[in-house]
């Protein structure tokens, strides 16, 4: 059964890591009992394997099915920042490569793709246990500041022309409810108009037209929900919404 005590190298069959997690067919994403996440090479997850201890997921873009690496990668930061990880061999057996701390892949963009490169740091978690005389007003601290002098870094963005007589007049439709779900606007800004955001029904990265026809006004929940989600249903409601006003 793998653990946080497996050696590198060990191999297991696919049935036994079935069992293990619960699974008819197995999923990329796994986790141990105690929560400690699992990365399997399977459909969904290839694995380009660089060397012995460290490789790319290759993450594609299409024109037919395009979503913002943003989300990709918060997808894969959900995980722990440690991950187990699992190489699939021929014959159906997966071998144990070792700890990969996705928290700090590095990401490189290329034309129509996106190399999430990670590297394997260790071959167990190391948990320490927590000090039995810390002052509780200290440990409070420690649990809550994670970086004391954090460090930044500069990204290249590409972004669209908005209009914004487009987005004033989609809010003015909205009349100060959400669009999608319904409810007020959760807040009023500073100049007291209520709080939505302007989304493009069909994303301006897949071709969608900066127009009225194409734009609706949405709270900030629900405009996260269309661009994590993506839902098919969200989005034919909301192009009924466009076909009457």
């Amino acid at each position: 059964m793998l653990d946080i005590n497996t050696k590198i190298g060990t191999v297991f069959p696919v049935k036994d890591l079935k069992e293990q997690f619960g699974m008819t067919s197995l999923t990329p994403k796994a986790s141990l009992d105690d929560g400690t996440s699992v990365l399997l090479e399977c459909k969904g997850l290839s694995m380009r394997w660089k060397s012995e201890i460290s490789f790319t997921y290759r993450y594609k873009v299409t024109r037919l099915k395009i979503r913002p690496v943003s989300i990709h990668i918060n997808r894969m930061n959900r995980l722990d920042s440690n991950a187990m990880i699992l190489r699939k061999k021929p014959g159906g057996f997966f071998e144990y490569m070792g700890i990969a701390d996705i928290g700090v892949s590095h990401i490189e963009g290329g034309k129509n793709h996106y190399d999430l490169n990670i590297t394997i740091v260790g071959e167990g978690i190391i948990r320490q246990e927590e000090p039995q005389t810390e002052d509780p007003a200290v440990k409070t601290i420690r649990q809550k500041y994670g970086y004391v002098d954090p460090k930044t870094r500069e990204h290249l963005v590409k972004t669209f022309y908005r209009d914004p007589d487009v987005n004033r007049y989609a809010k003015s439709l909205a009349a100060g409810k959400c669009e999608l779900c319904g409810k007020p606007a959760p807040f009023t800004d500073l100049e007291g108009n209520p709080y939505l955001e302007t989304h493009h029904v069909k994303w301006l990265s897949r071709g969608g037209t900066d127009t009225i026809d194409n734009v609706v006004a949405l709270c900030p929940n629900c405009h996260s929900r269309m661009h994590v989600l993506d839902d098919n249903e969200d989005v034919l409601k909301l192009t009924d919404i466009l076909l009457n006003r």
